[in-house]
Formats: C-alpha cells, sequence, structure tokens
C-alpha cells in the first residue's frame, strides 16, 4: 500500500476503534497493555501491516511528550492529604527500590546469561521502575479496595519511579560509550535533575493555577488548549535548564490538583481521555518496535527476566525498603 496522506489518517482511525474494541478484553482478565500491544505488532514490520518506523529519534520525542501527559493526568488525581503519610515510603521505594530493582536484574542477567555487565544493568534499569500508565489505570479504572496505605504508596512510587528510571538508562548508556566513569558527577546530575525538576514542577503547579483563575476565554475549550500548552512548556523549560521533565510534570500537576481554579472538573476529565490517546499512541508504536523474530530468539532471557522481577526482584526489593 502507498501510504498517501488519506491512508495514513484512515489506518490511524481503524487502529484507535479496534484498540477501543479491544480494549473491552481486560474485562476477561488480558491486560490493556498487551492488547495494544498486540494490536501494534501486528501492523509492525513482521506482521501484516508491513509499516517500520525508521525515524526513531522522532519516536522518542513522541514518547517522552506521551508519558509526560500520562504523568500529568495521573497527577491531577492524586490527593496530597492521602500522600502525605506515605512520603516516606514512597520516596524510597522510587529511588532505592529503583535501583535495587536494577542491581539485582543486572546481576541475574549478568551471572545467568553470561550478559556484559554494564548490559545486563542497563536491562535492569530499563525495567525498574513501575509502569505508570499500567498503574493509575488499573488503580482507578477498576477501583480496587486496597487496604490501608497500599494504594496512595502505589500511585506515588509509579509517578516517582520514571524519573530515576529514566535517569539511570542516561547514565548506564553513557557509561557504556566511554571508559572514563566519574561518579561524583554522577551523583551530581541526579540531584542537579531531581532538584531542578522538583522546584519547576511546584513553581508551575502555583503558577497555572494563577493563571487559570486570572485569565478569562469566552469559550470554554480553551483552557485546555491553555492547559496543554502550559505541560508542553514545562517539559522544554526544564529540559533547558538541566532537570528531570517527567518529575517536573508530575509535580505541577499534584501542586494543581490539590488547588481550586476554574473549570477544574472538566479540565480533569479532559486530561483524562487525553491520557487515554496517548497510552493506546504510545503502547501502539511500542508493538510496532517489537519483532516478533527478536522475541523467539530471545524468548528464553525475557521469559526469565520477568518470572525474576515479578516472583524475587520486586517482592524482594520492598521488603528490604519498607
Amino acid at each position: 500500500m502507498e501510504f498517501t496522506f488519506d491512508n495514513i489518517i484512515i489506518i490511524c482511525s481503524l487502529l484507535l476503534f479496534v484498540s477501543l474494541l479491544a480494549s473491552r478484553s481486560v474485562k476477561l482478565g488480558v491486560p490493556f497493555l498487551v492488547v495494544f500491544l498486540a494490536v501494534g505488532m501486528l501492523i509492525g514490520t513482521e506482521s501484516i501491516g508491513g509499516i517500520k518506523i525508521t525515524n526513531i529519534n522522532l519516536m522518542r520525542n513522541f514518547s517522552a511528550i506521551a508519558l509526560s501527559f500520562i504523568l500529568f493526568s495521573g497527577g491531577l488525581d492524586t490527593k496530597l492529604d492521602d500522600v502525605r503519610p506515605i512520603l516516606l515510603p514512597g520516596f524510597i521505594l522510587s529511588t532505592l527500590g529503583v535501583l535495587l530493582t536494577c542491581v539485582a536484574i543486572g546481576l541475574f542477567a549478568h551471572w545467568t546469561f553470561d550478559m556484559p555487565i554494564i548490559q545486563a544493568m542497563l536491562l535492569g534499569a530499563i525495567v525498574s521502575s513501575t509502569d505508570v500508565a499500567s498503574a493509575f489505570n488499573i488503580l482507578r479504572s477498576r477501583k480496587l479496595a486496597l487496604k490501608g496505605r497500599l494504594r496512595p504508596i502505589l500511585e506515588f512510587e509509579s509517578g516517582c519511579s520514571a524519573p530515576v528510571s529514566y535517569f539511570l538508562t542516561i547514565v548506564l548508556i553513557g557509561i557504556a560509550q566511554t571508559t572514563e566513569v566519574s561518579f561524583q558527577a554522577i551523583i551530581s546530575q541526579f540531584l542537579q535533575q531531581i532538584a531542578l525538576g522538583a522546584i519547576v514542577g511546584f513553581a508551575a503547579g502555583f503558577l497555572m493555577q494563577h493563571i487559570f483563575n486570572w485569565i478569562h476565554f469566552d469559550y470554554d475549550g480553551l483552557y485546555s488548549v491553555l492547559m496543554i500548552a502550559m505541560i508542553l512548556a514545562i517539559i522544554g523549560i526544564t529540559d533547558i535548564l538541566g532537570g528531570n521533565a517527567f518529575l517536573a510534570v508530575y509535580a505541577s500537576a499534584c501542586t494543581l490538583g490539590n488547588r481550586h481554579f476554574v473549570r477544574k472538573r472538566s479540565l480533569t476529565k479532559q486530561m483524562n481521555g487525553l491520557a487515554w490517546l496517548m497510552q493506546i499512541a504510545l503502547l501502539i508504536c511500542m508493538g510496532m518496535l517489537i519483532k516478533p523474530s527478536a522475541c523467539v530468539d530471545n524468548y528464553i532471557l525475557g521469559v526469565s527476566l520477568a518470572l525474576v522481577l515479578i516472583f524475587v526482584a520486586r517482592p524482594l526489593t520492598i521488603f528490604i525498603c519498607l
């Protein structure tokens, strides 16, 4: 098929429609994450669709923006009254917990499959954080009656672990590409990213509240456009300053969501719908990047790492941290 603009529009609409229908399988116990990934794999380069993604940089940038909107939507629904009692355990899990998970998976891959240590640790860093899209979706769409502080800890950890995992991945890629490693520089960069991300995020949340309460639009739809513009501005400004954009976006959403501003309920619902769109698009694109032949060649490694992550690394890490 020749991919004209009209064809692309039709394909995108069909993908969204099929994904929405397939998401009904969640009631049967099939995770929506798997459903959307499967749809992406079906249209990938080695499957029915035969679509090949060649611009990886564009995909990376889109993924970062999509994850930012997902984090922002989750942050808007986060209640600080629920978060305050679990700040310490949540912070420990999203920092030390991610690091310990990375080390556990890395050492297992190194010792069991004789993988180079840096490559093994890089693999561990990539899978060390909680998938924020899945966590927010499961906790809120199914309305699970989790006891005590478990739910707010899970929400806080899933929202804050992504920046730490992202930083670990970048650091390990840098180590793999050079022989000179300055741990002092690594710690300094980590503290800088976390501090600047938090400062920009909290400041942006207060500023967004004042802007929404000050500005007046004749059309309600413009408020959602303004919110999208401010989210993109937070991402860009934080990156320029050298902070972690994911943390900044999540912190700004938590700050804004716990303060009063005009059109709060409608904007929260609109952001939830936009986050769903970003989740679907992100997972489909990830599925398109998966090569079934590579999965077949590495299924023993993949399944082994998954089992160790679920039944050993994660439980052991949480037991140590808490």
